[in-house]
């Protein structure tokens, strides 16, 4: 193996989301298990000078590119800043990849462009080997857009790019099922936790009282805040006897963050972003989390194994989750609580179970150490460099 370059459209914040986290687990692992002997570049977007970055972007071990984004964030701004990072990692492609070199897509749209522009329009000298990592199903996230006419451009776009990409990866089975039936193949290489950095965290033997159940992600619709928050309505209106005996927390950013703001609650907390660093600290504090994700719907959606997920899977904590195929390829009712998607009334009802039957659900923590060793970050790793050998055996050049 010579190099990599990892394309990621992302200012790598510490509290982005699932894919920072994702790859500042990611990198060390690769460099450990390839023992230093591969290049990596990473091509990412930079707005202003920013200390809250994800740790590997100053790790010395790897070449971190920034791509100057403009100042302000608008629409406008952002098509401007989309448009220099499509030419500018374009540009730095062509004249970074040597012979073999592998190009991995951390995403299957705005990160498809610069190598698009270099297929379409530029001659190229050295072959490299073009690899797309899906993060998400996009079909699910232009459902949000509610126009049609621009979610066949995008989608039309992308399902033409990965028809030309050497490697396909699927961070889920559910996310590999739908593009197959596109007839477009992949790997699947699940997200995966670093279970050794969990080892500190307190068992749960007991439910002491309030016990927190807390929501930790993107601050947006299709991750199911509002049902969250109506979640937390529901049950203070039912059950005004146990408000007293729990505490709702959120943690996160994102576009609904003026809703979490303006909810008012007794015993609700908003703790603000949190950086990767101390999110473990974090969730030391609490009981439960919720994982809602839409699976589908005219709202939208994710797919793929959610990294919010495994860090709760990790601490061995109680888990609320949507009865949809996104969480179902982890868990089981063995081993969570699994309800039907958007059922507030439900999420109430799991909540007074909690309070009220503490025994006997911590007892579903019991079935999550399964569940970790099937997504170690070691492993993952390890299937990613094994799929990298394979495509280098078959000869494939972008």
């Amino acid at each position: 193996m010579k190099d990599i370059h990892i394309v990621i459209y992302s200012l790598l914040h510490a509290g982005g989301g699932g894919r920072e986290t994702w790859l500042d687990m990611f990198l060390p692992e690769l460099y450990k298990q390839t023992a230093g002997k591969i290049d990596i570049f990473v091509y990412y977007v930079e707005r202003n000078k920013c200390d809250n970055l994800i740790n590997s972007v100053s790790d010395p071990r790897f070449h971190f590119i920034p791509i100057k984004a403009l100042i302000s964030s608008c629409f406008i701004a952002d098509i401007f800043t989309l448009m220099r990072y499509t030419f500018r990692v374009s540009f730095l492609l062509r004249k970074n990849v040597s012979d073999n070199s592998f190009v991995l897509c951390v995403g299957s749209f705005y990160e498809l462009f610069p190598v698009w522009i270099i297929r379409k329009f530029v001659r190229r000298k050295n072959r490299f080997k073009y690899i797309v990592w899906l993060r998400t199903i996009w079909a699910k996230q232009m459902k949000a857009l509610r126009n049609g006419k621009i979610a066949r451009i995008v989608l039309g776009f992308e399902r033409k790019n990965l028809k030309k990409a050497d490697l396909i990866i699927a961070n889920g089975w559910d996310t590999a099922a739908y593009y197959e039936k596109m007839n477009l193949k992949s790997v699947v290489i699940p997200n995966a936790i670093r279970i050794r950095d969990y080892q500190k965290v307190e068992k749960l033997q007991t439910l002491s009282h309030p016990v927190v159940i807390a929501y930790i992600g993107r601050l947006s619709q299709e991750k199911g805040l509002k049902n969250y928050l109506q979640s937390i309505l529901f049950f203070n209106s039912s059950y005004p006897l146990l408000k007293k005996e729990i505490r709702f927390e959120v943690v996160g950013d994102g576009p609904l963050k003026d809703d979490v703001l303006n909810f008012k609650s007794e015993n609700f907390i908003y703790r603000g972003s949190i950086p990767n660093k101390n999110m473990i600290s974090y969730i030391n504090t609490i009981h439960a989390g919720v994982a809602l994700t839409y699976s589908d719907g005219e709202l939208g959606g994710g797919a793929g194994v959610s990294n919010q997920l495994l860090e709760l899977v990790a601490a061995k904590r109680l888990i609320i989750a949507w009865n949809t195929k996104i969480f179902t390829q982890v868990l089981s009712e063995t081993n969570a609580f699994l309800i039907p998607q958007f059922d507030v009334g439900a999420l109430a009802n799991v909540y007074r179970e909690i309070i009220e039957n503490s025994p006997n659900v911590i007892k579903k923590l019991e079935g999550l150490d399964l569940v970790c060793q099937r997504f170690s970050l070691k492993r993952h790793v390890e299937l990613f460099i094994d799929s990298l050998y394979k495509l280098d055996d078959e000869g494939k050049t972008c």
